[in-house]
């Protein structure tokens, strides 16, 4: 799908109830695929950055990246972005 359409939306997101972990969610934004999935203490940068990471080394770059809410991943996702 990456290859076909020379790159992809990225919809992240993380959920949790009060107190809980995180479930940490990246989207294909057109068709709601979901491209990897994890599970984290917090959305600190520490656990946001290996995941991003991780999306950018298997899929690439993205068109462009949709964050529901928090700024540090959108501060991180602007630098994961940047690096390529």
């Amino acid at each position: 799908m990456f290859g076909t359409n020379k790159g992809f939306i990225l919809h992240l997101d993380g959920s949790a109830e009060t107190g809980d972990e995180i479930t940490f969610t990246a989207k294909e934004g057109m068709t709601e695929i979901t491209i990897d999935s994890c599970v984290i203490s917090s959305e600190s940068r520490q656990y946001i950055k290996p995941f991003l990471q991780h999306i950018k080394t298997t899929c690439g770059l993205p068109f462009v990246v949709v964050i529901k809410r928090e700024m540090e991943i959108a501060s991180m996702a602007r630098k994961i972005v940047m690096w390529f």
